[in-house]
């Protein structure tokens, strides 16, 4: 093996794989997202008078906040955005919790079943195809 080889194989590692980035990149996002998790939090805690601080409901937030804001990070990369854009997505993500994840959800839903209906349309009998 050659020097030149094994330089062409280091460089094939894709840029955008979950496992190149470093800790403080890690750090930074799920700090993000979960201080907007936070912020999401103790809004509800102002708006509510009955409602009552809880260690539980506050560890619902962040685990909620930690992950939309990973997955929004993601997203970002691959999408190619700025990481000035990437860091306010990443905390608007986290302020949003599972709202996020139930709207994404929701939409891929949409999309799938759509999906499915056009192809059961092209590739079933017409007796199985949707009326409307």
């Amino acid at each position: 093996m050659k020097v030149a080889d094994l330089h062409i194989r280091v460089n094939a590692v894709p840029v955008n794989d979950p496992a190149n980035y470093n800790l403080f990149t890690y750090a930074w996002v799920v700090g993000l997202s979960v201080w907007g998790g936070l912020a999401r939090y103790l809004r509800k805690l102002q708006q509510d008078i009955n409602a009552r601080f809880s260690l539980l409901a506050v560890a619902g937030e962040i685990v909620s906040a930690g992950l939309t804001g990973l997955v929004t990070f993601w997203l970002c990369t691959a999408a190619g955005m700025d990481q000035l854009v990437t860091a306010a997505m990443v905390a608007i993500s986290g302020h949003m919790g599972s709202t996020v994840t139930y709207t994404v959800a929701q939409f891929l839903k949409q999309k799938l079943a759509l999906r499915i209906q056009i192809i059961k349309e092209e590739d079933s009998p017409s007796e199985y195809k949707c009326k409307g």
